[in-house]
Parts: structure tokens; sequence; C-alpha cells
């Protein structure tokens, strides 16, 4: 039986385990540039990440139709899924950790599309530190249904209480919330609105790892 604080660990990947700000940017000002619209800054754009790429666009088009969305989508998705990893990076620390949370069942709950998230987790060399890796694509929900946290526990027998969502956003803290499990919020990800509404902060992955560990970032 683990000894820590949680042995069932749900973690976010954008914003959380990797920053792909600029590579997300970059993939919505092509398709701003092949609809002739203005070039929209990597920090307005990482507010809009949470709800899935779709959503993305639409968020940068407020004003525009559904037809021109799909093409802006199209677009988005035509340079993206070349150029996933040009500026990525991993957070600090991430890498040493993982491995150290050896007896934890460690899994990635995404609304990015899965085969997209496993190429950016492939090309950092930590697939193998996930035992389920769940996109947004993969259920017929994603995030903020709580299907894919609940089919995890039931799969893995672990209780709420000894499970946790790590996230670092609204859409993260709303899926811990619905699955009746604790959240854990990263303040050095992409977005901080709503914060007040997480169980737990930590500032760092260390104190990500300490958290796990121990139920405290210190």
């Amino acid at each position: 039986m683990s000894s820590n604080k949680f042995s069932l660990v749900f973690f976010d990947l954008d914003g959380t385990l990797t920053d792909t700000s600029i590579d997300l940017a970059n993939g919505v000002n092509y398709a701003m540039d092949k609809l002739g619209k203005p070039h929209i800054p990597p920090e307005k754009v990482t507010r809009f990440v949470g709800n899935g790429a779709k959503m993305l666009i639409k968020r940068c088009l407020p004003d525009a139709d559904e037809t021109f969305v799909e093409d802006a989508y199209k677009y988005f998705y035509e340079h993206y899924d070349k150029h996933l990893v040009d500026n990525t990076v991993l957070y600090p620390d991430i890498k040493e950790a993982l491995p150290l949370l050896t007896d934890v069942v460690k899994t990635v709950v995404t609304n990015k599309p899965e085969g997209m998230s496993r190429k950016i987790l492939a090309h950092f060399g930590i697939t193998s530190h996930f035992v389920k890796i769940i996109g947004g694509d993969t259920l017929p929900t994603k995030k903020p249904a709580p299907d894919a946290l609940l089919s995890m526990m039931s799969e893995f027998g672990v209780s709420k209480k000894h499970s946790l969502m790590v996230g670092d956003s609204i859409v993260d803290i709303e899926t811990a919330k619905a699955a009746d499990v604790p959240s854990l919020v990263v303040m050095y990800g992409f977005q901080n609105d709503g914060v007040e509404e997480a169980n737990y902060t930590a500032n760092s992955f260390k104190e990500v790892y300490n958290f796990i560990r121990t139920g405290k970032t210190g």
C-alpha cells in the first residue's frame, strides 16, 4: 500500500506539465494569417486554453460564425500538429520528480487530443511514467465532466480522498469538484482565474511533489 498522502494523481498537460504557450500561439496566428485576421499575443492565447482546441479558436474569434471558426480550426490544427514541440518545454523539476513517485498511479487528463498529447509526452521521454493518458477525444466527454476521474478511481480501486487533480485552470478545479476529489492548482501555469476555488495551490513542481507525498507543499 502506498505511504503517500495521495496514491492516484490526475495531471493536466498544458500549463501544468508542459509550457506549450508559444507553439499554441504560433498555431493560432498561422490560422489568423490564413484568414486575414490580426495576430493574438501568446499571453492572451494561453488565457483561452483549457476547454480544447475548438473552444480556443472560438475564444480567439468571438464574433466569427461557425463556418469561419471551422476554417480557423482546420488551419490551426494543420500547423500545430506539425510543430507541437518546436518551442514547448517541460516545467522545472518535472522530469526529475516523476520517477521518484514510483508508488503513485500517475495519469494525464487533458482536453488536448490524445494523439497530440502522446507525441508531446514522448518527445520529453516521460510517457512511461503515466499508466493512462486521457485526451479530449478519448472518451465521449471531456473536462470538466468527471468521467475520466471516476472511471480511473474505479479501475485502480482508489478512494476519492486518496485521489488528486493537479492542474492550472478553473476547468481542472471544476473537474475535481464534479468528481468530488481534491484539487491542487499550480500557480506557474497559464491561468489563475478562479484559483480561490481550488482546495490547494503550489508555486512549483517541487511543491506538487511534496504535496503528493505528505499533503503539504513545504
